[in-house]
């Protein structure tokens, strides 16, 4: 398996060095640097979240706030999860990152990954040794777009070996929702209600801690509904991660 994924790794080195591809912050091909697909003008420009944080989201705080270990927002609305992690803010290269994974279905951004992690050791800290869980799809909208950035982000975070994590699909989409992006988060809560439900015949170590992983962070309301019905079916440990916060 790491002989394969060495050869795999030499031979894209070589691509991108014959073809180099564009990067998605700036559009200019990415000819050198610590990344294969951003430039290394724009990684430097990521705003990566590191403490302190809120330790529920992940969002960053101020530092006057610190000794609180919430956000205002955690503070009210008081999610069902326990911990999460978020790794940049959704600005700049890092929205231009997630809006390539999302909606072009551009897989490759996610070679980076490993060296994304190495930015942001929390991040990289929260992950090990856990069950992801990635977001799921209905199966219409998973038709639509062809792919599930969440699964892919699951699968990528899985594949590297220092995390010594595991991909389960414990979580099915039993109702295709309308879209999010323009309803405030009573109107997401809503709208998500009975949206999820355990995929049927999974089985899970419940005492394993469990971390569901999405794209972004906007108001919570998608990693919420996931985490009650794990929470609901007996899962004593959930958190949540996302590559973006905003």
């Amino acid at each position: 398996m790491k002989l394969r994924k060495l050869a795999s790794g030499l031979a894209g080195t070589l691509l991108d060095t014959i073809m180099p591809q564009d990067c998605p912050g700036c559009g200019e091909p990415v000819e050198s640097g610590p990344c294969r697909r951003l430039c290394r003008w724009c990684f430097r420009s990521i705003e990566w979240i590191r403490r302190p944080f809120c330790e529920r989201c992940g969002s960053p705080l101020q530092e006057s706030a610190f000794s609180t270990e919430e956000c205002l927002h955690c503070r009210e609305l008081q999610p069902s999860f326990a911990f999460g992690r978020a790794m940049f803010l959704l600005t700049g290269t890092g929205r231009s990152f997630i809006h390539g994974l999302k909606y072009h279905g551009d897989r490759s951004l996610l070679e980076d990954l490993p060296g994304f992690l190495d930015e942001v050791p929390d991040f990289k800290d929260h992950l090990k040794g856990a069950v992801i869980v990635p977001v799921p799809l209905h199966r219409r909208r998973l038709r639509s777009r062809g792919f599930n950035q969440s699964e892919w982000i699951a699968e990528s975070i899985a594949a590297c070996d220092d995390l010594s994590a595991e991909v389960q699909p414990l979580l099915g989409r039993v109702r295709n929702t309308r879209t999010q992006t323009r309803l405030s988060r009573p109107e997401r809560m809503e709208n998500l209600k009975n949206a999820f439900a355990l995929t049927s015949g999974k089985l899970f170590d419940r005492c394993r801690r469990i971390v569901i992983v999405d794209d972004v962070f906007t108001t919570g309301a998608t990693l919420e509904a996931c985490a009650r019905v794990l929470l609901e079916a007996g899962a004593k440990q959930v958190h949540v991660a996302t590559l973006g916060h905003g």
